[in-house]
């Protein structure tokens, strides 16, 4: 999700973050700073997230974990 504001970069990532499904996951964020004018900036935040479980034997997960021993 990416959002902006002219207030300041917490404001921008809270603004991005309000826009994760419920229970997803967030897996990083990252912003631009980009002069509108003199003194003024514009911050553009983007928050990565997953929605599913990540990783073998994650919960709910449709195949089993394989057996000790097992490939």
């Amino acid at each position: 999700m990416t959002s902006q504001s002219t207030w300041g970069k917490a404001n921008a990532i809270e603004r991005a973050m309000q826009q994760v499904p419920k229970g997803a996951t967030v897996t990083g964020t990252s912003c631009d700073e980009v002069n509108v004018g003199i003194g003024n900036y514009r911050y553009i935040c983007t928050v990565e997230y997953s929605e599913s479980p990540v990783g073998p034997g994650a919960a709910g997960s449709p195949a089993p974990a394989p057996a000790p021993g097992q490939p």
